[in-house]
């Protein structure tokens, strides 16, 4: 637990960061260059998501021609609930005659699923959220807290032009390069400090099949699940983002394998590690920089022998410091 002193330390950082961020805008934060992938959602579920994974992006505006505007964002959570949902059904009338997955996703539309699925999930946004170019950041860490989302789509209303798509990594990073503080709250360590997930955190073993895994991630709204061995011990991670490896290699009728089999399919990832790890003995300011340097979005904390012992993902961060300005 953190002393009276400590806590006022604490509460000063939090003010201090929530200054910052409402000083800067995203005109401060958006590259230079990059690439913004768009889907209309009249465009089949199937080319929606394999755009996704071609382009190696984990989400995309949905824009509609109809409309003549933009109603939404495909994400991660889309997937995974398409998968799902299409495994549990495929042996509907539109799966009767082939038996695929891949022909009941090329004969939906993007806009068909949009309307099945906000009649099955009304507690998440289904609107398109999204800020300009004069927002503060501090607009933008409040709409993702709020709303309970990873990305938020940077808009010129005028020309409705997608500038490019925010996330918790990228304003970390710019935090980290241009926030300046003394605090000593930095160098608490992750265990005196209210960050994370340290009970009932779930693991699963190697043989696994990966649909209970996807369930699993649905179900509990999570972003990963560590993969440990027999004794407990920490072998890898599954994440939302690595069902891409599925829909890009249209894996669709694989998801009864093991989650080992999918975790080898994917292979060595671009970055070269596979899980990120910290201790509860780590400061937070080593912990911020491990996030900002890998663009990962948690951290597994395990102990010495490592025995998972919690998660600390990018969202924990932020709401731990905007949890007293929301």
């Amino acid at each position: 637990d953190l002393s009276p002193h400590q806590l006022s330390d604490q509460a000063r950082t939090q003010k201090d960061l929530a200054a910052f961020l409402k000083s800067r805008s995203m005109y401060e934060l958006m590259p230079e260059s990059g690439k913004v992938v768009v889907v209309e959602v009249e465009l089949s579920v199937k080319t929606a998501m394999w755009a996704l994974a071609h382009h190696e992006m984990q989400s995309a505006p949905l824009w509609s021609s109809a409309d003549r505007k933009f109603v939404g964002m495909l994400t991660m959570t889309d997937v995974l609930d398409i998968l799902r949902h299409f495994h549990a059904h495929k042996l509907n009338s539109k799966a009767a005659a082939t038996g695929k997955i891949s022909q009941i996703l090329e004969d939906t539309s993007v806009k068909e699923w949009r309307a099945f699925s906000e009649d099955k999930t009304p507690d998440r946004p289904h609107s398109f959220v999204s800020v300009s170019p004069i927002s503060t950041l501090y607009e933008a860490c409040s709409l993702l807290k709020d709303h309970r989302i990873h990305r938020l789509a940077v808009i010129d209303g005028e020309h409705h032009v997608v500038l490019c798509t925010v996330t918790h990594d990228l304003i970390l990073q710019y935090i980290v390069s241009q926030f300046r503080s003394n605090a000593t709250l930095f160098h608490h360590q992750l265990k005196d400090l209210e960050i994370g997930t340290f009970r009932h955190v779930i693991t699963v073993q190697p043989e696994t099949p990966l649909i209970d895994i996807l369930q699993m991630l649905a179900e509990h709204r999570i972003s990963a699940i560590p993969i440990v061995d027999a004794a407990g011990v920490l072998l890898d991670v599954y994440c939302r983002s690595d069902i891409l490896y599925l829909v890009h290699d249209q894996r669709y009728d694989d998801l009864e394998i093991p989650v080992s089999a999918a975790l080898a399919a994917r292979g060595v990832p671009k970055k070269g590690y596979r899980v990120l790890t910290c201790k509860q003995t780590d400061t937070l300011k080593t912990v911020i920089e491990r996030l900002s340097v890998a663009y990962e979005n948690r951290l597994i904390c395990v102990d010495d022998d490592l025995y998972v012992q919690g998660i600390v993902s990018l969202t924990d961060l932020f709401d731990y410091f905007l949890r007293e300005f929301s």
